[in-house]
C-alpha cells in the first residue's frame, strides 16, 4: 500500500525518494556497498549481475518481450490490413474501439482545445484506473517499445563487456 501512496504522490509531482537500507534486499545491499562503498572493477561487477542473475529462469522477462512483441505487431498489422482492431500511437489509441489515452498527453490536448473531449476524458479515465490497480510501471514495461530497446540494448552491452 505505501508504494501505491509514493507512486500516486510521485505522479502529481512529488520526488522520488531514496529507500532506506532496511527497505533493500541483501542483494541490493551488497551492490550498493560497491557502488557507493568502494570502487569496483568491471569484472567483480560482471561477477555480481552474473550471481545475481544466475537462478533466475527469465521466465517472466521472456512473457513481457513477448507481449511487447505481440502488441506493437499488432499495431502494424492493424494499419497494414485497414482492420481497426488497435490504431493510434502509444499516447493514444483505440482497442476494438475502446479509447486509452496517456494521462499527460490527454492534458495537453485539452488545455490546447479549451474543452474536454468525451472520447479522450474515457481514455483517461480508463488508463487511469488501470494504472491504480496494476501499478505505474506496468506500460512501461509490458507494452512501451522503448523498453524493450532498452532490456536488449543492456544485453548487448553486457554481452560485449563479456568479450572486453
Amino acid at each position: 500500500m505505501n508504494n501505491m501512496i509514493e507512486s500516486l504522490a510521485q505522479l502529481f509531482g512529488r520526488s522520488s525518494r531514496k529507500p532506506r537500507k532496511d527497505e533493500l534486499s541483501p542483494a541490493a545491499q551488497k551492490m550498493y556497498f560497491y557502488k557507493k562503498g568502494q570502487k569496483v572493477t568491471k569484472a567483480q561487477l560482471i561477477a555480481l549481475h552474473d550471481e545475481h542473475h544466475k537462478n533466475s529462469k527469465n521466465k517472466w522477462r521472456k512473457r513481457r518481450w513477448l507481449t511487447l512483441i505481440a502488441v506493437n505487431l499488432l499495431f502494424v498489422v492493424s494499419f497494414a490490413l485497414d482492420i481497426q482492431l488497435l490504431e493510434g500511437a502509444l499516447t493514444a489509441s483505440r482497442f476494438m474501439g475502446f479509447h486509452m489515452a496517456d494521462l499527460n498527453s490527454a492534458l495537453q490536448v485539452m488545455l490546447a482545445h479549451k474543452t474536454v473531449l468525451i472520447n479522450l476524458l474515457i481514455g483517461v479515465v480508463t488508463v487511469f484506473i488501470t494504472w491504480i490497480l496494476l501499478g505505474g510501471r506496468t506500460f512501461c514495461s509490458w507494452v512501451c517499445p522503448y523498453h524493450l530497446i532498452a532490456e536488449w540494448a543492456e544485453t548487448l552491452h553486457l554481452w560485449l563487456a563479456k568479450r572486453g
